[in-house]
């Protein structure tokens, strides 16, 4: 890859960031109904149902400029979905899942973009990837699911030993 041309420091990328969640913490705070929609059951079972209706789900999980890999409700979901996803993400994030049990999918793609410790370029290999997976035939996709079924399989299972192993240190 060739490097990547950007204006922005790490600095400034943290002081953007902040000033988005400050705002996004005052807005969402004020909302009543955004609070109350977030609570909503439904929620969850109507995301899953769309990412089943795909191929691969892109992992999209905050803070994506930040060094520490963290999982939240938005890495769980393709797992309940039985869909292989892309992580987009901090560095290490996979590898911070698979350090917990979960399984990825570097047997069917390249995962080295979780390794990469420029965002910017991190951003671009899976960028990348996506657009390889986008052009596999419907045919493709279908086998590779089926290739995948054990992986996918063990992800769901593991989510109930994952959720017990955290809340057993949680309360220690």
């Amino acid at each position: 890859l060739e490097p990547i041309e950007t204006e922005f420091t790490d600095a400034r990328i943290h002081e953007l960031y902040c000033t988005k969640i400050a705002l996004a913490e005052q807005r969402f705070s004020d909302d009543l109904f955004w609070n109350i929609k977030q609570n909503d059951p439904k929620r969850l079972v109507n995301s899953i149902e769309l990412i089943q209706q795909g191929f691969c789900h892109i992992v999209t999980e905050d803070p994506f400029f930040d060094n520490r890999p963290r999982a939240s409700d938005k890495t769980v979901k393709p797992f309940f979905a039985r869909r292989p996803f892309l992580m987009l993400g901090s560095q290490g994030s996979l590898a911070w899942l698979q350090s917990h049990g979960f399984r990825t999918f570097d047997q069917w793609w390249d995962e080295s973009y979780d390794q990469e410790p420029n965002h910017w370029r991190r951003l671009e290999k899976v960028y990348l990837q996506a657009e390889k997976i986008q052009s596999l035939t419907l045919s493709d996709c279908k086998q590779m699911l089926i290739d995948m079924q054990s992986v996918l399989d063990y992800n769901y299972r593991h989510l109930s030993v994952f959720k017990q192993k955290t809340f057993e240190n949680i309360n220690k």
